[in-house]
C-alpha cells in the first residue's frame, strides 16, 4: 500500500527538522492562544533572587497553583510561586474558556456503577468548584467575563435523547434543579441546528475568558501580602 494522498485543500505540512514553528510565516495554524489577542501575556514578576526560605512553594502557575498562592497570601502565609516557563502557557491559558459542572461520563451509568449517593457527591463537588471560581473572580474584582452560560449535551440519535432523559429524571430530583431538557422541536433555538435529536441543558455552568482570569489573579498575587512570583 503506498502512502496515503492528503485530501484537496489541506494546507498542513509537515514541520522541517529545527525550524522555528513559533515565528513561521508558512503555517496556517495558529500557534498562540486567541486569549492572547485580547489580554496580552503576564509579564511581570519577581525579579530579585529566590528567597532562602518560604512557608509554602507552589510549583506551577496554572490555576490550581495561582488559586493556592492566592488562598495562602490572603492568610497571611510566606508563600512563593515557582513556574519553569511563562505563567498560564499551557492547558491552564490554551483552553476554551469553559467552566462546566456536571460530570464528563454519563451521570445515570456512573451512579450505576458507583452508587446514587458518591455520584451525588461528585456531581456536587463540580457545582462547588463553578462556584468557588464565580466567588474568586467577584472577591477579589477579577474582571474575566465569568458569565452563567451554560452548556448543552446534544444527542445525535434517538437513543442518545433516552438517555439524557434518564439523566434528567435523576439530576431534577434534588441533585440539580438547574437542568432542562430540550425537545428536538425545540433544539434549533439553542444551537442553531435541527440535525439533533434534543439535548439537556446544564444552566449552572459558565464561561470565562482564560488569559484574562490569569492575568488578574496574578496581579492580586503580587499586590496580595508576602506573595511572590518566581521563575523557576
Amino acid at each position: 500500500m503506498g502512502p496515503r494522498k492528503k485530501p484537496e485543500g489541506d494546507r498542513r505540512r509537515a514541520p522541517v527538522p529545527g525550524e522555528d514553528l513559533q515565528n513561521s510565516t508558512t503555517e496556517v495554524m495558529k500557534l498562540q492562544p486567541y486569549w492572547l489577542d485580547s489580554a496580552p501575556a503576564f509579564a511581570a514578576g519577581a525579579e530579585e533572587p529566590l528567597p532562602a526560605k518560604c512557608d509554602v512553594a507552589i510549583v506551577g502557575g496554572g490555576f490550581t497553583g495561582l488559586s493556592a498562592a492566592l488562598a495562602f497570601a490572603r492568610q497571611g502565609i510566606d508563600v512563593v510561586v515557582l513556574e519553569a516557563g511563562s505563567v498560564a502557557a499551557a492547558a491552564s491559558g490554551r483552553n476554551g474558556g469553559h467552566c462546566n459542572n456536571g460530570l464528563a461520563h454519563d451521570f445515570t451509568a456512573t451512579a450505576a456503577r458507583l452508587g446514587l449517593e458518591k455520584a451525588s457527591a461528585l456531581y456536587r463537588a463540580y457545582d462547588s468548584a463553578v462556584d468557588t471560581v464565580e466567588s474568586v473572580a467577584r472577591e477579589e474584582s477579577i474582571d474575566c467575563d465569568f458569565r452563567r452560560s451554560g452548556k448543552i449535551q446534544l444527542a445525535s440519535k434517538p437513543r442518545h435523547f433516552e438517555r439524557l432523559q434518564k439523566t434528567h429524571e435523576i439530576l431534577s430530583h434534588g441533585i440539580d434543579t438547574q437542568t432542562r431538557l430540550i425537545p428536538r422541536a425545540e433544539i434549533g433555538r439553542e444551537v442553531k441546528s435541527t440535525s439533533f435529536h434534543g439535548g439537556l441543558l446544564y444552566e449552572r455552568s459558565a464561561s470565562l475568558h482564560g488569559r484574562r482570569a490569569h492575568r488578574r489573579s496574578r496581579s492580586r498575587c503580587m499586590r496580595a501580602h508576602r506573595c511572590g512570583l518566581q521563575p523557576r
